[in-house]
């Protein structure tokens, strides 16, 4: 392993040592109750009138999500821990891997986000649902059937990316759009028949839990409360935007690259899902990685991302740290070598991206200040999913990765980081 690697592996390490004892991980724990109580013959659901589900900790999965985490419930608790993070990290590095990036600097600034590291504190399943929707990337063409299985099943562990289903209809690959249509309906049966909730029922509970979180979350629903409109008015503006959205890729689906497809549907999930909480923002990485052909834009994502949210528990001098790492990253990976020439590449670099930024800054801080209290708090991430989506779907054909660089090719921001192992 080159001395690069190392470094960038390093950082990561150093970032986990940083943060990763902040605070227990309430997610996994969660996942890990829910595994106990399965292999024990239990149900993992507590009914919605409960305080374990007022406060936020009830496992609201399908039933067949518990029993992937049986195996892990049977081993002490700190151990499973550290096994579920070391997977958690090992699952967006090879995301990236799969997404067409082989060498250490999409990984190096995916984990220097801090919406990634909120989500490795909390130990959500936000890693493996990339993966799952990076192998459905990967496979759509070699193994359809594989694809879809795992295109499915990455939309019934998180409803919310139901609308990603529509990615290989709108490509016309219809044999992997049937077949994740099935596996979706088979594993919502079949967790109806080996626990107590019907398909049903179930969307039933999840209705009381967006009603619950809903207001609190960084949802565009939420957003739309917060300037005064009820839940009612809220969820149909989502709706309004996600058929209006749905409409305008079918009409522009031939002129859109399967990246860009991909990426709009991830982002359209994120963007009318109910329950936005920032650790989601994980998904964002599929267009910056799909969709761009260098590392400039993750870079400036990895290190505006500390300004739209900071690690749980953190205090200003880890953030500092945590914000330091991110430049060093995002430097490494889009700056090279001789030394003579790195201002010059700097400037390049940057400056064509730092303008617009800094209007949509500008502009940002306007509304920040206009908006009502309640208002501002999920407007970070509706802007962050609004940008991104613009900038994804308006790319100019030739930077479109999937048609002009192999898999595991060589790397295309020959930054310092750009290493392959």
């Amino acid at each position: 392993m080159k001395l690069r690697a190392v470094g960038a592996i390093a950082l990561v390490a150093a970032l986990g040592l940083t943060f990763g004892h902040l605070l227990e991980p309430f997610d996994f724990l969660t996942f890990l109750h829910a595994g106990r109580d399965v292999l024990h013959g239990r149900l993992p659901y507590a009914a919605p009138s409960s305080q374990v589900f007022r406060s936020g900790h009830a496992f609201v999965y399908p039933l067949y999500v518990a029993w992937l985490f049986a195996p892990l419930a049977a081993l002490p608790v700190r151990g499973a821990e550290v096994i579920y993070a070391a997977a958690s990290v090992t699952a967006i590095a090879l995301s990236c891997r799969l997404l067409g990036r082989s060498g250490v600097a999409a990984p190096a600034l995916v984990l220097t986000c801090s919406t990634t590291i909120v989500g490795l504190q909390m130990g959500t399943l936000n890693a493996f649902l990339l993966l799952g929707l990076a192998c459905a990337w990967r496979w759509r063409d070699t193994h359809p059937v594989l694809a879809g299985v795992l295109l499915g099943a990455t939309a019934t562990a998180k409803l919310f990316l139901l609308p990603v289903l529509l990615w290989p209809i709108l490509r016309r690959r219809h044999r992997q759009a049937a077949v994740a249509a099935a596996t979706v309906v088979g594993l919502m049966l079949v967790s109806a028949a080996l626990g107590p909730l019907a398909p049903l029922r179930y969307l039933q509970m999840m209705s009381k839990l967006d009603a619950r979180e809903q207001v609190r979350s960084w949802s565009l629903s939420s957003l739309v409360q917060g300037l005064g409109a009820g839940r009612s008015l809220a969820l149909g503006v989502a709706l309004i935007i996600a058929v209006a959205g749905v409409a305008g890729l079918w009409w522009k689906r031939r002129r859109l690259a399967d990246g860009q497809v991909l990426a709009a549907t991830v982002l359209c999930s994120l963007l009318v899902s109910p329950i936005l909480w920032s650790s989601y923002l994980l998904l964002v990485m599929i267009p910056l990685l799909l969709v761009s052909s260098d590392c400039g834009l993750l870079a400036m994502f990895a290190v505006c991302s500390w300004a739209i949210v900071t690690p749980d528990a953190a205090s200003p001098t880890r953030v500092a740290i945590g914000l330091l790492a991110a430049v060093v990253a995002g430097a490494a990976s889009t700056l090279r070598s001789p030394l003579q020439d790195l201002l010059t590449r700097a400037l390049r670099t940057v400056w064509p991206r730092v303008a617009p930024v800094g209007i949509a800054a500008v502009v940002f801080g306007l509304a920040m200040v206009a908006l009502p209290g309640p208002a501002r708090s999920p407007l970070p991430a509706v802007t962050t999913i609004v940008s991104v989506a613009a900038w994804s779907l308006r790319t100019p054909r030739r930077h479109r990765n999937e048609s002009r660089r192999p898999v595991h090719g060589p790397p295309a921001s020959g930054g310092l980081l750009d290493v392959e192992f």
